[in-house]
């Protein structure tokens, strides 16, 4: 089962909560609509991100750093791992 979260002020982003199962415990979806696809393409209409607890909780400190001007700039890449893949805590 999944329970929306209320966001105020912004209208063009949806949270979800949802159970990620004994793996990743209590996770969340972010949802942003993609209007340049055509229609038809339903499963390419929406961009999401799912994240653990935790994972939430490491990017919302990052993007309150970035709101405040005080964000880290790195110019190093790094692979991405599958997030279905990584172990609770390790993503």
């Amino acid at each position: 089962m999944s329970t929306n979260i209320e966001l105020k002020k912004v209208t063009s982003v949806g949270l979800t909560a949802f159970w990620g199962g004994n793996n990743k415990g209590s996770c969340i979806q972010i949802t942003q609509s993609n209007s340049k696809v055509k229609p038809d393409t339903i499963l390419k209409k929406y961009h999401s991100l799912l994240l653990t607890r935790k994972e939430a909780m490491t990017l919302g400190l990052a993007l309150l750093d970035f709101g405040r001007n005080k964000e880290v700039k790195t110019y190093k890449d790094h692979a991405l791992k599958d997030w279905w893949t990584t172990a609770k805590g390790k993503g």
